[in-house]
């Protein structure tokens, strides 16, 4: 079965700094990582994939089947946690390249290559953001009751 993202490459684009003409295919292999690596883990398998049952019949049927408990945990807490958690995961494949002649840098004649330095402080000015979500998520999930949402 296809893989669903819980957010939109648009949305992502249009809530962070990522660029409009930014290489979608680098976000969404960015954003799927985030939800395979770090939000599977983090909500366990039962709500994971209920929240992508409901994501992927949201699309299909061009309606919103997700529960009232479901919406608020992916509007209000995990599409923000992925939006973050993309940035960080996209940083790097989004600076460099590998191809048959090896790891080159992005360059734009406009602009000034970083260093790794910068780029680790860049990168780490948005993991703090991203972990700050990751601790708002399990706060709710630590007390949260309903046992649809519950993990």
């Amino acid at each position: 079965m296809k893989k669903v993202l819980f957010v939109s490459v648009g949305e992502i684009k249009s809530k962070s700094i990522i660029g409009g003409n930014t290489d979608e295919k680098i976000i969404a292999g960015a954003l799927m990582e985030v939800q395979e690596l770090e939000l599977l883990p983090l909500i366990g398998d039962k709500l994971y994939n209920d929240l992508e049952e409901a994501v992927r019949t949201s699309i299909v049927s061009s309606g919103t089947t997700l529960t009232a408990d479901q919406s608020v945990i992916l509007n209000d807490y995990i599409k923000q946690y992925l939006i973050y958690g993309t940035l960080v995961y996209s940083v790097v494949p989004l600076q460099y390249k590998l191809n048959d002649k090896g790891l080159n840098k992005s360059t734009d004649s406009n602009l000034i290559s970083v260093d790794s330095r910068e780029q680790d402080i860049f990168k780490n000015y948005y993991k703090e953001k991203f972990e700050g979500y990751k601790r708002r998520l399990i706060e709710y999930f630590k007390t949260d009751t309903n046992s649809e949402t519950n993990t």
